[in-house]
C-alpha cells in the first residue's frame, strides 16, 4: 500500500515538473579577473563626496581641520615630516628594531643597508639598488665594483646607463611622500636650461658599450634630450645615422620633442621633425602618442607661424589613421597652439570637448596634468557659459579628477572657474558651487573673493556677507586690504533694517582683528575709506560709543590716511553728536573734516552751532576751525525766519 501511495506521488510531481519545464539554454560568462581593491572601489562608488568633510589627509577633528591655504599646506608637511622622522630613527638606530613588523616581510619598512669602502658587493645587489631607484648608493656601488675588478655583465650597465640618462646621477623625491610632491611641483621652474652633466658617469658608461647597441644609442639620446644637451644629442643621432643603426621610438619622440633647439628658422625645424617621421616609416618604427604629442609640443612653440595650425591639424588626422588616440597633453599643445587666434581657439576647444566627451582619461604623459587648468583658463578668458560646465562635467568623469594636477594646477583651475562663474552665472549658483568646494578642496584666493563680493553688491545679498566674513577670518584673508575694503564697503551698502545689526558684528569684529594683530605684529594700514565705512555701519546700527573709538582713530590718522571717509559716515556722526548733545566730539570731527579739506566742513560747523548751545570757549574753538563769519551769517539767517 506504502509503495503504491508513493507510486502515485512521482508520477503526480513528474508530471507537473515536465509540464511547467522549458528548455533554458544556460550561458555562463566569462570570468572576470578581479584585483584585491575591486570590491572596495565599487563600494567606494556608491558613496557620493562629502562637502562638509576634511580632505582624507587631514584628521576629521574640527580644531585639526585646516581652512587656509598656508595652514593645509603646513598640516600635510607637518604630517609626513613625522613619518620621515620615524623612518630616519629607524635607519639611524636599526639595532634597536629587532621585531618583524609584518608578515611576510615588506622590504620597503625595513631600514636600508649602508656601503663603505669594506662592504661586500656584487652585481645583484647594483641591480637591486637600480630596480629600487636609490641613486648615491648606485653610483658608490658601481665605483665599489670597478675598484675591486669585478665584472659586470653588459645588460647591467645598460641598465644602469638607461637609470643615470633618466636621473641625471640626482637623487629625486621620493614617491613615498605624496604630500612633499604635490606641493613642491607647483614650486618647481620648468626651465628650458641645459641641465645635463658632460662628462657624467652616462657618457663613460656609453663609450664603454658602444659596440653598435642600439639600446644605448636610444638610452643617452633620451638623457640629454630631456636634459637639453641638444646638440650633442643630435651629433650622436648623426652618428649612428651613420653606422645604420635603429633608435627606439622613445629616441625618436625626444628628438622630435627638441627640434626648436636645434634651429632656428620655423620652416627648417618642420623639416627636421619630417625627417625624422620618415626615418621612422622607413625603419618601421611604429608611433605612439608621445610620438604626436612631441610634435604638437615643438609645432606650439612655434604658434607664430602661419602653418603652425594647419601642419597641427595634418598631424592629428595622420595618427588618427593609425588608431592613435591623443590624450590630455596632446589637447594642452593644441590649445597652445590656437592660442593667438580668439575665433579658432573657441573652435578648437569645442572640438575638443565634443571629441572628449564622457571619456574616462589615465595618465598618458606627465603634461596632462596641465590641460583642465589651462581649459578653464582659456574658457574663462572666452566667458563661455557653456564651455565652463562641459569642462567641469569633464573632470567629473570617472577618475578623471585624478589628472586636475598638483595643488597649483588645481588652484588655478578653480580661480578661473570661479572667475568666470561671478562673470556670467546668477549669485545663487555661484554660491551652489562655493558651498560645493569652499573651504576643503579649494580655498578662494583674495582676488575670487573680491569678485563674489562684488556680485553680492550687485545682487544687494547682504544676508550672505556674515558667513563671506566667516570664511575670510578662517582663510586669514582679513589682513588683506583689498578684502577688508570690499567686504566693509558691501556691508556699508545695507539698507535692511533687519541686518543692521549682522553689518555691525562684521564691523567690529574687523576693527578688533586689525587693531589686536597691531599691538602684535601686522604692517596693515587702515585706510580712511575703511573706517569710514565702519563708522557708518556702527552709526546706522546706533552705536555711538563704538563710532567715537572709530572716529578718533581717523583723527589720529589725519591727511596722512589712504584715500578719505565717505562724506554720509561724517555727517552721520554729526548728527549723532547733535542727538546726544557732544558739541566736543562734535568739534573733533569739524576738525577732521577741515585738516582732510572737505566742502562740508563749513555746514557741518553751521549745524552745530544752530543745533547745540555751545559755552565760550567752544564757539570760539569753532569759529577758529571755519571762521567766525560763517558762524554769524548763520545767525543772521536764524533771526531773520
Amino acid at each position: 500500500m506504502k509503495y503504491k501511495y508513493l507510486l502515485r506521488t512521482v508520477q503526480k510531481y513528474k508530471i507537473s515538473y515536465q509540464r511547467y519545464s522549458t528548455e533554458v539554454d544556460i550561458d555562463i560568462p566569462k570570468r572576470i579577473p578581479r584585483g584585491p581593491t575591486d570590491i572596495l572601489k565599487a563600494l567606494s562608488s556608491t558613496v557620493k563626496r562629502d562637502p562638509t568633510a576634511p580632505q582624507y589627509k587631514y584628521h576629521d577633528d574640527p580644531y585639526l581641520i585646516p581652512y587656509s591655504n598656508f595652514t593645509k599646506r603646513s598640516y600635510a608637511l607637518s604630517q609626513e615630516s613625522g613619518r620621515k622622522a620615524a623612518r630616519w630613527i629607524r635607519q639611524q638606530h636599526k639595532k634597536l628594531f629587532q621585531h618583524k613588523i609584518a608578515e611576510p616581510l615588506i622590504e620597503a619598512f625595513l631600514p636600508t643597508p649602508e656601503y663603505n669602502e669594506d662592504s661586500e658587493v656584487d652585481e645583484e645587489i647594483l641591480k637591486k639598488l637600480i630596480k629600487n631607484g636609490f641613486v648615491s648608493d648606485t653610483l658608490f656601488v658601481y665605483k665599489l665594483l670597478k675598484s675591486k675588478n669585478i665584472d659586470i655583465t653588459p645588460s647591467t650597465k645598460q641598465s644602469l646607463l638607461e637609470f643615470v640618462c633618466f636621473s641625471n646621477e640626482e637623487e629625486s623625491l621620493s614617491e613615498d611622500w605624496i604630500n612633499e610632491r604635490w606641493y613642491i611641483m607647483s614650486t618647481k621652474n620648468q626651465k628650458e636650461s641645459k641641465t645635463w652633466k658632460d662628462g657624467s658617469l652616462a657618457e663613460q658608461l656609453f663609450y664603454e658599450l658602444k659596440s653598435d647597441m642600439p639600446s644605448s644609442y636610444s638610452a643617452i639620446i633620451c638623457g640629454m634630450c630631456k636634459y637639453f644637451q641638444v646638440s650633442k644629442a643630435f651629433e650622436i643621432y648623426s652618428e649612428a645615422q651613420s653606422k645604420n643603426i635603429t633608435l627606439n621610438v622613445e629616441a625618436y619622440n625626444a628628438l622630435i620633442s627638441r627640434a626648436k633647439f636645434a634651429n632656428e628658422s620655423h620652416p627648417k625645424i618642420w623639416e627636421l621633425i619630417m625627417t625624422l617621421l620618415n626615418e621612422m616609416a622607413d625603419r618601421k618604427i611604429k608611433p605612439n602618442v608621445k610620438t604626436l604629442n612631441s610634435i604638437l609640443e615643438s609645432l606650439s612653440k612655434m604658434t607664430t607661424n602661419r602653418n603652425a595650425i594647419p601642419n597641427a591639424l595634418h598631424t592629428l588626422a595622420e595618427f588618427k589613421s593609425l588608431n592613435i588616440e591623443p590624450c590630455l597633453t596632446s589637447y594642452y599643445y593644441l590649445l597652445e597652439i590656437f592660442s593667438r587666434n580668439k575665433e579658432q581657439l573657441n573652435g578648437a576647444l569645442h572640438a575638443i570637448l565634443d571629441y572628449a566627451a564622457d571619456k574616462h582619461f589615465t595618465m598618458n604623459d606627465k603634461k596632462d596634468i596641465l590641460f583642465f587648468a589651462k581649459a578653464m583658463e582659456i574658457c574663462s578668458k572666452l566667458r563661455n557659459k557653456d564651455l565652463i560646465y562641459r569642462i567641469h562635467q569633464l573632470v567629473f568623469t570617472g577618475n578623471n579628477y585624478n589628472l586636475i594636477g598638483d595643488s597649483f594646477n588645481e588652484s588655478v583651475y578653480y580661480r578661473y572657474f570661479f572667475y568666470l562663474l561671478t562673470d556670467v552665472e546668477e549669485l545663487s549658483k555661484i554660491m551652489e558651487f562655493y558651498d560645493d568646494f569652499v573651504p576643503n578642496i579649494y580655498v578662494p584666493e583674495p582676488s575670487v573673493i573680491n569678485a563674489i563680493l562684488k556680485v553680492v553688491g550687485k545682487n544687494m545679498a547682504w544676508d550672505l556677507l556674515p558667513k563671506l566674513w566667516s570664511d575670510i577670518v578662517l582663510f586669514e584673508q582679513f589682513e588683506i586690504s583689498g578684502v577688508m575694503e570690499n567686504i566693509l564697503e558691501t556691508a556699508s551698502q545695507n539698507v535692511d533694517e533687519h541686518l543692521m545689526e549682522d553689518m555691525s558684528k562684521i564691523a567690529w569684529s574687523a576693527w578688533e582683528k586689525i587693531e589686536g594683530l597691531k599691538r602684535e605684529r601686522s604692517s596693515f594700514q587702515w585706510s580712511a575709506s575703511a573706517l569710514g565705512n565702519i563708522l557708518l555701519i556702527l552709526l546706522k546700527n546706533g552705536e555711538k560709543s563704538k563710532a567715537n573709538l572709530i572716529i578718533n582713530k581717523l583723527i589720529q590718522l589725519g591727511s596722512s590716511a589712504i584715500n578719505e571717509p565717505k562724506i554720509e559716515a561724517l555727517s552721520l556722526y554729526i548728527e549723532s553728536c547733535i542727538e546726544n548733545s557732544s558739541p566736543d566730539v562734535a568739534i573733533k570731527c569739524i576738525q577732521y573734516c577741515s585738516d582732510v579739506g572737505f566742502m562740508e566742513t563749513t555746514e557741518f560747523a553751521r549745524r552745530i552751532n544752530s543745533s547745540i548751545e555751545l559755552s565760550p570757549q567752544q564757539y570760539e574753538r569753532l569759529a577758529s576751525i571755519v571762521g567766525e563769519d560763517c558762524l554769524k551769517v548763520e545767525k543772521k539767517k536764524d533771526q531773520s525766519s
